[in-house]
């Protein structure tokens, strides 16, 4: 080989692993931001998975009723559901004559993602320790919804329930104008296994797909077709028109909104996080003046979490498996464990009982 194509080849090699390096570094970028949607299988066509297909566009999909499963994983099949398609016990629509209703509403952190019991979600543990003042607190978590859908599910089945009280858990990946969940890799006979391959493990590869709709991931046939009419029905600002419309519908049936601010879980502390990115104490939140301008409280849950780990930290002590991430979350810095699902109880009966909205 000649010094000048030993050359040729050196410079090729130096291109190709800039290209290589620099792609890395965006498949960095974007799973720290967060920008590329999340996906799940839900895998509508076995009969092991919790979820279904929605005819609501602005929904995607939804939970199965009377679901049931021997060996849940507790990510796309839990244990079971109820007859109205919840994870939660069985519900009468008839509210009782004495006592309150509280409908919680979130993603997959109210639903109880990785936690084995549902009495260990947030609501149950909110219904026990609310259970001397005759509440009830439904879970309408589903899984990947962002703001708008869980408005949507509230006016298409949490209505007939007659709450007393909403609370709205605000999630930092709400803003995603789009339901995660619904982009469910299905097959196409055009697609190669490899595009397949990339759109589930690189997250670069998948937001991209989105964007400029390679190999019909974003509008092909099959169940993907389903994404673009979701991100149609959602729309742009989904945040501020979930919110828009939760006011009217608090308007028209008598019920009070709560807004609760989740934190994310770190090592070193518990923090705000809005788009992405991290947020200090003293700067207001972009959901905290859509929340204003609805006419929502709102409560930092952070704060709650910050005086209950002051407090472990006072009794036990600090040491290895006792940091926030470790004590409240699962790993991921989001899912709460049933310790960290416990304290946003906590955190929401103290914020309702502060404000009277429940009877003593």
């Amino acid at each position: 080989m000649t010094k000048k194509s030993a050359g040729v080849w050196s410079n090729a090699a130096l291109f190709v692993g800039a290209i290589l390096f620099a792609m890395f570094l965006c498949e960095v970028v974007v799973r720290l931001l967060g920008l590329a949607p999340q996906l799940q299988r839900l895998r509508v066509e076995q009969q092991d998975s919790v979820y279904e297909r929605s005819d609501n566009p602005r929904l995607g999909y939804r939970l199965k009723r009377n679901y049931r499963s021997d060996s849940p994983g507790f990510h796309s099949n839990y244990a079971y559901t109820n007859a109205d398609g919840l994870r939660d016990v069985e519900r009468t629509h008839d509210k009782p004559a004495e006592g309150q209703r509280i409908v919680v509403l979130g993603d997959s952190v109210v639903l109880g993602h990785g936690l084995p019991s549902v009495h260990d979600t947030i609501s149950r543990q909110l219904e026990t320790q609310l259970a001397s003042h005759a509440v009830e607190a439904l879970n309408f978590g589903v899984g990947g919804y962002c703001t708008r859908a869980e408005v949507e599910l509230l006016e298409t089945k949490g209505l007939s329930y007659q709450p007393d009280v909403v609370v709205l858990v605000f999630v930092e990946n709400d803003w995603d104008d789009v339901n995660g969940h619904v982009s469910w890799v299905g097959p196409q006979a055009d697609r190669p296994g490899w595009a397949e391959s990339l759109f589930v493990w690189s997250e670069l590869y998948r937001l991209m797909s989105y964007r400029l709709d390679w190999y019909g991931f974003r509008t092909g046939e099959g169940p993907n077709q389903r994404l673009e009419s979701n991100m149609i029905a959602i729309g742009d600002n989904n945040v501020e028109q979930g919110l828009m419309r939760l006011k009217t519908l608090a308007d028209a049936h008598d019920f009070r909104v709560l807004i609760a601010l989740w934190p994310r879980f770190t090592e070193s502390g518990i923090v705000e996080a809005e788009r992405g990115e991290i947020k200090t104490d003293d700067v207001p939140l972009d959901v905290e003046r859509l929340a204003q301008d609805a006419g929502f409280p709102t409560v930092r849950l952070s704060q709650h979490f910050r005086v209950d780990y002051a407090r472990r930290v006072a009794e036990k002590g600090s040491g290895p498996g006792t940091t926030p991430l470790d004590v409240y979350g699962q790993g991921d810095g989001m899912h709460p464990s049933k310790v960290g699902a416990s304290a946003a109880a906590t955190g929401l009966k103290k914020a309702l009982m502060a404000r009277g909205w429940l009877a003593p």
